[in-house]
């Protein structure tokens, strides 16, 4: 039996598990009790074991590939020791927070929320504030009127930023248009797209589940 047959029966068996669960536990509260309250732990447990692993390697390829970026001096090999250095200074910081004052002699934690506080967070609020210039570059370059569909987008464009200025807002029906806009059409959208995810993700999940899924995790030999 080669290794693409036990992935496979090990992911349908497991399926197959966790569908009796989910059928079977309203049925009877003390056969859950008894039964998957002692093996559903086991598949968890093996669940964040993988996880781990998983999050292991992504480790590892990152160091992996920007460790050889910096021997093989590459193009923009200065970005790689600043990651390199930022994430092991982050990771050092989380074990002496989890080593706790009493191993270490003094509070880790307060140096580590200082860095996420003071530095990371302010890092992330200048990132946005970039991407929201490249949005707004963006908006502008799309809201061309070309034909009925762009003018209907860039009426609702001009209507909901008009009513969220509150200079503007106090044009009369403008901020009852906004509201309209929200709540029949974008809202109406916003479903329409979550139930299409939905049974995207319904549907690659059974075919995970039966071995039909031709991705990476089958076509190992």
């Amino acid at each position: 039996m080669n290794r693409t047959r036990i992935i496979r029966g090990t992911v349908l068996v497991a399926g197959i598990y966790f569908v009796v669960v989910f059928l079977l536990k309203e049925v009877s509260s003390t056969l859950d009790a008894k039964v998957f309250e002692r093996i559903t732990p086991v598949y968890t447990d093996i669940v964040r074991v993988i996880g781990i692993f998983g999050v292991g390697v992504g480790v590892a390829n990152i160091f992996m590939v920007h460790v050889h970026r910096i021997i093989r001096v590459r193009q923009h090999w200065e970005y790689s020791i600043v990651l390199i250095v930022s994430f092991l200074t982050i990771f050092a910081f989380g074990i002496l927070k989890w080593l706790g004052p009493t191993r270490v002699g003094a509070d880790p934690a307060r140096l580590f929320n200082y860095v996420v506080t003071e530095i990371l967070i302010h890092m992330n609020s200048t990132i946005y504030s970039f991407l929201a210039f490249f949005v707004a570059s963006a908006a502008l370059r799309a809201f061309r009127v070309r034909g009925l569909e762009s003018a209907i987008m860039m009426v609702a464009a001009v209507v909901v930023l008009l009513a969220m200025t509150p200079e503007t807002a106090r044009i009369p029906y403008i901020s009852e248009a906004r509201e309209w806009i929200d709540e029949a059409i974008t809202a109406s959208v916003f479903r329409a797209l979550q139930f299409g995810m939905i049974l995207g993700g319904i549907t690659v999940a059974l075919r995970t589940w039966l071995g039909i899924e031709r991705s990476a995790l089958f076509e190992v030999t």
